[in-house]
């Protein structure tokens, strides 16, 4: 009897040792807050520099503190509840990644993804010989883009110079891509301080962002072209020297624009040129949006191609992200004088504004210059001009702001009103130097239109936990409360409550014992 009573309190208490375990050993390091940012970048770029994202995984918690990484060689985490962890080999990772899922408070877990992020990118050459763009100051100034003419910068550049140097303020664009050529007289004077490699590329010498592909140095090539030596570049190396990146390494480079905004740089917008074929369903696009979402609102506008694929833009990242600024590629009918959507440019609702994307002269990485084409060319026309409206000091726009300066400057070249090819139409400068005539209503400006539904970020994700910790165990922080997380709450519960029943069947059994009912 005694056997059978012993055997009935371990089958009660199994349930509870279930939770307890597991719970128990993640609770342990789930119990401290961390948002350190620069030391999660120092780890992320270690784990970016390995080539094996087939082993690697991405974990988001709905805590901002640290997770046991089992056998992981290195791991980078502590903020925004984000785990990188890099294992050895598949097996690791895949039980890594089994027992990730299984835990009550991480949100998601999955494989880091590598994607070639330049598809459908067009190259040609020679160019030809242009002169640096610092000298753009000159009103002899020859722009390398064609598109400059038609986007009207020549006429806001010079009522820029007209009002005089000391009147312009710093703007600084984050360019998330392959780096910059250092050595390029383009650049002379144009490199914000800073700069990072997130990539797996090896820099043997110069700054980490130095260029290995080239298509970095042509995107910034462009924005230095379309502006004036009071923008800067800041260069965020993501992809290597075949043009492929992780999307670890994406959301890093988000991660970094906001560590160097915050450390004084005045950075107004984040250029990818790239697009990753990601649904906006996926783990990976929820992470970006949230991130994007999160620049827009400290006044950092995300511009981002459309993508190469002749495809709706739904299916790519982070052009499929409300917040970030989706820019289509158009090339110019010189028969009709008009633009036509490019065949390789993708379309759909995200597309905000379409630009010059065919034959753009800019930068070569090695020296000169080369001509390209594609999204990734017409994204930068659209940096330049954010970072051309903001140029002036007292310009302090807000992000919503500038996105309402762009809608009424564009000039509507498609179906009337929004449309899938061209957006809000043709982004221009138009006589946006002569604001100061116009009111704030007519601008678009106004405090009733500043919370228009359309400019409006999305809404936050419904299933994360709410700033007062709704999930029992977690402090507002995400941190365990006093070190209990939710499983193991539940394991105690059960704990609690087999205990109870089996104390319960002990006395019983006592009582009849004593009786004399039982031996």
């Amino acid at each position: 009897m005694k056997k059978k009573l012993i055997v009935l309190i371990l089958a009660i208490l199994a349930p509870a040792l279930c939770f307890i375990t597991p719970a128990f050993r993640s609770a342990a390091v789930l119990d401290s807050k961390s948002g350190d940012i620069p030391a999660f970048l120092s780890s992320a770029s270690n784990i970016a520099a390995l080539d094996g994202a087939e082993t690697r995984i991405i974990i988001k918690t709905h805590g901002n503190g640290r997770l046991d990484p089992l056998s992981a060689e290195s791991s980078a985490e502590g903020v925004d509840g984000l785990h990188i962890f890099q294992y050895a080999s598949k097996a690791e990772a895949d039980y890594a990644l089994s027992y990730y899922s299984a835990l009550p408070f991480v949100r998601w877990a999955e494989f880091d993804t590598v994607i070639d992020a330049l598809s459908g990118t067009g190259i040609s050459e020679p160019g030809e010989s242009r002169s640096a763009p610092a000298s753009a100051q000159a009103d002899s100034y020859v722009y390398s883009s064609w598109g400059a003419e038609y986007m009207g910068i020549p006429a806001y550049a010079d009522y820029l110079r007209s009002i005089g140097g000391q009147a312009l303020t710093e703007i600084v664009v984050a360019v998330a891509d392959s780096g910059i050529d250092v050595s390029h007289p383009w650049f002379a004077g144009r490199i914000a301080g800073g700069g990072k490699n997130l990539s797996t590329s090896e820099v043997s010498s110069g700054p980490e962002y130095q260029d290995d592909n080239g298509h970095g140095t042509h995107v910034a090539g462009i924005i230095c072209d379309l502006t004036l030596p009071n923008v800067k570049i800041l260069p965020i190396k993501i992809l290597n020297a075949q043009g492929t990146a992780a999307v670890s390494s994406l959301i890093s480079s988000i991660y970094y624009t906001e560590m160097k905004k915050s450390e004084g740089l005045n950075i107004r917008a984040l250029n990818f040129s790239l697009a990753l074929e990601t649904p906006s369903t996926s783990n990976a696009q929820k992470m970006l949006s949230e991130a994007i979402k999160r620049l827009f609102e400290e006044d950092v506008l995300t511009v981002s191609a459309a993508g190469n694929a002749g495809a709706d833009v739904s299916g790519f990242t982070p052009g499929n992200i409300d917040c970030a600024i989706t820019v289509s590629w158009v090339k110019l009918n010189t028969v009709t004088n008009s633009f036509v959507l490019s065949s390789g440019s993708n379309y759909g609702v995200y597309i905000d504004f379409a630009a010059p994307g065919e034959s753009i002269l800019s930068a070569k990485l090695g020296g000169g210059t080369v001509y390209m084409s594609g999204t990734s060319m017409a994204t930068p026309h659209v940096s330049a001009l954010v970072a051309l409206l903001l140029s002036e000091a007292g310009n302090n726009f807000s992000a919503k702001q500038v996105e309402s300066l762009l809608r009424y400057y564009a000039v509507d070249i498609g179906a009337a009103g929004k449309d899938p090819s061209f957006g809000y139409g043709f982004a221009t400068a138009g006589a946006a130097y002569v604001w100061q005539a116009l009111s704030p209503d007519e601008l678009g400006l106004g405090a009733e239109n500043q919370q228009s539904p359309e400019l409006s970020p999305p809404e936050p994700d419904s299933s994360a936990p709410s700033a007062s910790g709704s999930l029992p165990g977690l402090l507002p922080d995400g941190s365990a409360r006093n070190g209990i997380a939710p499983g193991y709450a539940v394991g105690i519960v059960y704990a609690f409550l087999g205990l109870t029943l089996a104390a319960a069947i002990l006395l019983k059994y006592r009582k009849r014992q004593n009786n004399g009912m039982l031996p």
